[in-house]
């Protein structure tokens, strides 16, 4: 082989090295073929709304990394990522699924715990404005969220008070098993421990009819707020008995009874020829039931302990209840013996100090006080279904820190099963598409 030869062979070689180099960095460049996409006026408008979204996010819930929920779709926006290889395709398509679901998940989350939450009522607490098997909507930013920690809770900013009328939905007041006031306790360790209660307690739904500082009173199931009667809703329900000559007319009024709405309550004595069934008073009075002979309101009068403030020198009834003052925060009461047994539970149960009674003297957490202060504000909640309500008749005044947001729409609602459990029920269980009540799909509640 001559020399020239020998150099074009040589020549040839480095050709096809660098060739196949070439080659090499090329399919490295296309397979991740990764590049920030160009941004136009538009784009970056939307990037900088995107991005002032996430601070004020973490400004309004004061948790820094909140900020941070939305960087991953804000990173798989600003750049796109191209692979031709098909394991590279599947990598890319499983990491940016990932990206996202975070994402879409943490903000879920955020908007649940700060903003918007459904809540389902089981009971006929609020019947008719609200029914079993209703969702409503909850708006916590109207009062403004409520964080809690280890410090105890801290209220978020908000846009009003809750006013007198309003539906109000609230963490019920009865602490777990194992949860009672302070006694060998600081009041930093109550705290701590109120503040991780609270969020685990069940959620009820009612309607807020005293403000703090109000004088409440129930006489003959009529309120009284500051000595002025108030009105009940026109959805509210009132236990009322009717009367027949009969056991057939009886029978017959109990199935026409039934027909007038859904999820009626009658219930039959035979004996005594008598129906009990819940109806606004409106219903009562336009309502012409098959031979009745007679009807009138239903309530009891005899005093219990079951009601507020569960002591036997306050003996009350749903049905009179009261005159009782709603604590409000700053003010104070005179440490009296009759204030001591109407006032204790909220004090232990919800500013964690101990208050008892000795030799003619209140104690608060063993010191002698003529006076206490109260720290937060209470509110007076009562259901639309008068007579069959688990509300601050028998809960107390419910604290501040309790309230989770106001109740505005019924999402949606479905109407419930029978118990399979329980065949005797005799509820008809409807098919599935007649299981949605269209009719109050988004309804406001008033």
């Amino acid at each position: 082989m001559n020399i020239k030869n020998l150099l074009n062979s040589d020549n040839h070689w480095v050709f096809l090295q660098e060739e196949s180099e070439h080659k090499l960095r090329g399919q490295i460049n296309i397979s991740f073929n990764c590049f920030r996409r160009p941004l136009k006026r538009d784009d970056r408008i939307l990037i900088g709304v995107f991005v002032g979204l996430m601070i004020s996010m973490a400004w309004y819930s004061g948790v820094l990394w909140h900020a941070l929920l939305g960087i991953p779709v804000l990173v798989s926006s600003l750049w796109i990522c191209q692979p031709q290889r098909l394991w590279l395709k599947m990598v890319h398509g499983f990491l940016l699924g990932i990206f996202w679901m975070v994402s879409v998940v943490g903000l879920g989350q955020w908007v649940k715990a700060y903003l918007l939450q459904v809540y389902l009522v089981p009971t006929n607490s609020m019947e008719q404005t609200i029914i079993p098997g209703d969702r409503v909507l909850v708006c916590k930013w109207i009062y403004g969220a409520r964080r809690f920690n280890a410090q105890g809770s801290k209220q978020l900013r908000g846009t009003g008070q809750v006013r007198r009328g309003e539906i109000v939905v609230f963490h019920a007041p009865e602490p777990s098993d194992d949860f009672a006031a302070p006694a060998a306790q600081t009041q930093a360790e109550w705290s701590a421990r109120n503040s991780g209660d609270i969020p685990c307690r069940t959620p009820f739904v009612k309607r807020c009819v005293a403000l703090p500082g109000d004088i409440v009173e129930v006489r003959e199931s009529v309120l009284r707020v500051n000595a002025i009667v108030q009105q009940p809703p026109a959805t509210a329900v009132f236990r009322y008995l009717y009367f027949f000559s009969d056991s057939l007319s009886t029978n017959k009024a109990a199935a026409w009874l039934r027909g007038v709405r859904e999820s009626m309550q009658v219930k039959r004595f035979p004996a005594r020829n008598m129906l009990e069934t819940y109806l606004t008073h409106q219903q009562a009075d336009s309502l012409l039931v098959p031979a009745s002979t007679e009807h009138h309101l239903s309530y009891s009068v005899k005093p219990n302990t079951i009601v507020y403030p569960h002591h036997d020198s306050v003996l009350w009834n749903l049905n009179r209840w009261g005159p009782m003052w709603i604590p409000r925060k700053g003010d104070s009461i005179l440490l009296r013996h009759e204030n001591v047994n109407l006032y204790a539970p909220l004090i232990e149960l919800h500013e964690g100090h101990r208050v008892s009674w000795k030799d003619s003297l209140a104690l608060v957490d063993e010191v002698p006080q003529r006076y206490y202060v109260f720290t937060q504000d209470y509110y007076f909640m009562m259901g639309d279904n008068r007579m069959e309500s688990r509300d601050s008749r028998i809960l107390g005044p419910i604290p501040d820190n309790h309230i989770i947001g106001r109740a505005t729409h019924i999402a949606w609602s479905l109407r419930a099963t029978p118990d399979v459990d329980n065949p005797a029920v005799g509820e008809v269980q409807p098919p599935s598409s007649a299981r949605f009540r269209w009719s109050r799909l988004l309804k406001a509640l008033k």
